[in-house]
């Protein structure tokens, strides 16, 4: 779950949760979110602040296995496309100082 805030819309947890095969669910604020998270593919994007829908989508994620199965598995195959060991050794440098 990333924020609702533009100013926070490329969080750096979506890509962790992906790596972990996690489904994430983000509002849709036409930001870098929306670039991570497909709907219904890798996890679920629903109108920004629309609290009845994300109440929704948590029923999903927590009693549907088979929903549940799917988003998890192309989860891991989403983060492979944004995952850069480079990008990742010069973060874990910075850190690290």
């Amino acid at each position: 779950l990333t924020s609702n805030k533009r100013s926070e819309s490329y969080g750096l947890s979506l890509i962790e949760a992906q790596q972990h095969g996690k489904p994430c669910i983000v509002f849709n604020i036409n930001t870098g979110v929306n670039e991570i998270i497909t709907n219904n593919f890798n996890g679920f994007s629903i109108p920004n602040n629309n609290i009845d829908k994300f109440i929704q989508k948590l029923n999903v994620l927590y009693f549907d296995d088979n929903i549940l199965k799917k988003l998890k598995s192309n989860s891991y195959s989403n983060y492979k496309k944004f995952y850069s060991e480079k990008a990742f050794n010069k973060l874990i440098k910075l850190l690290s100082k």
